[in-house]
């Protein structure tokens, strides 16, 4: 399967479930899992993490979106030039998510419940955008949520204004006309259906501001091929990665609680193949581990990050590969559910390459509530 083919399929796939999702429904004041969502930063990919192609090394732990969709541009910590396109996917919660009440979500014992409706598959590709690397990578991720405090499904809150503004936004509207075809019928569903909500958007709003920066932690792994000339028939099975993540949400701390969070991360990666930075156009095989802190503070809309990352890669020719990662990255929400994210990193004390520097940046879409 070659990067072009991957980047259809990831394109069919987000327009077949936004057309899913498009479908009107009645509005009720009870709402679902699926529109408990609130617009929070899109997690990163773990397909794009396992390849060391996201803007930000250390992944924060974040509540996962039913369906999302990064694309990826820049310079990585090679050197090299990468282009890419990933697709994540929360599978219970694009599933079922329409089928269990926000209500139902929160009872005591619902614990598989809310396992299941955090666990996210992702799937990327990447490709080398210079001569010097002209690979093709492809990753398959899985992520896990052991623990998540910033889960706005589980707020209470949040289901009382829900519930409150759809009921008190339909109670508004002169009852429908029983003499309404089938086709007038819809078009009436739809417009309540937008009235709701716009009526709720501030409920979703205020739960935003509590719960975007609050605990959680992930574990996550991530098998990996890569193609070193970028041909389909010379893609080979490159390691896995296997990673964990804690973010600590300041909870009770004045003035950092509503604006801060520190994630550590741990990190480790078996037979990744790699560009070759003291032998321009060849490639080596190497283990590598990370350890990471990343120090986020900003608001549900707009986070700065300042991210600091010890790096080990034991390659196969013995060459000595330890060295510190420092970047800066800024995270703004464009639109609704669309968020920019643009990250500048420098190297520190690196004897395995004669890169410096990396600049990466990426589009994030996740979809929205319904």
């Amino acid at each position: 399967m070659n990067v072009r083919t991957c980047f259809w399929l990831g394109i069919g796939l987000l327009l077949s479930a936004s057309a899913v999702s498009a479908q009107p429904k009645q509005p009720s004041s009870t709402f679902t899992l699926g529109q408990g969502t609130v617009d929070l930063a899109v997690p990163e990919s773990p397909a794009f993490g396992a390849l060391g192609l996201t803007p930000k090394q250390v992944a924060r732990p974040t509540t996962a979106r039913e369906l999302a969709m990064s694309f990826i541009n820049g310079i990585d910590r090679s050197g090299n030039l990468q282009t890419g396109i990933a697709v994540d996917t929360a599978p219970y919660m694009l599933l079922a998510g329409s089928r269990i009440t926000l209500q139902d979500y929160q009872r005591p014992g619902q614990y598989l419940t809310r396992f299941l409706a955090r666990w996210q598959v992702s799937f990327a590709t990447a490709k080398g955008g210079s001569e010097d690397d002209p690979s093709a990578k492809i990753a398959l991720g899985l992520r896990f949520t052991l623990l998540d405090k910033g889960d706005p499904r589980t707020d209470a809150m949040l289901v009382t204004c829900l519930s409150r503004e759809a009921a008190n936004m339909l109670n508004r509207q002169p009852p429908v006309p029983p003499t309404l075809s089938d086709e007038e019928l819809a078009i009436e569903n739809q417009r309540r259906e937008e009235l709701v909500r716009e009526g709720v958007r501030p409920c979703r709003e205020d739960a935003a501001r509590r719960r975007w920066n609050r605990t959680a932690w992930i574990a996550g792994l991530a098998p990996t091929w890569t193609s070193a000339d970028g041909t389909a028939s010379q893609t080979d099975y490159s390691g896995t990665a296997l990673w964990t993540s804690i973010g600590f949400g300041f909870e009770d701390v004045p003035v950092l609680e509503d604006h801060a969070m520190l994630a550590l991360l741990l990190k480790s990666r078996d037979g990744e193949t790699v560009a070759d930075q003291l032998a321009p156009g060849s490639f080596i095989t190497q283990d590598s581990a990370n350890v990471g802190l990343r120090f986020i503070f900003g608001s549900p809309t707009t986070q700065f990050n300042v991210e600091t990352l010890w790096v080990r890669n034991d390659r196969v020719d013995l060459r000595e590969d330890r060295y510190w990662n420092l970047s800066f990255a800024f995270e703004r929400r464009l639109i609704n559910n669309i968020w920019l994210d643009l990250s500048f990193g420098r190297q520190l004390a690196r004897d395995a390459s004669a890169n410096e520097y990396s600049i990466v940046s990426a589009f994030n879409w996740g979809l929205g509530d319904r």
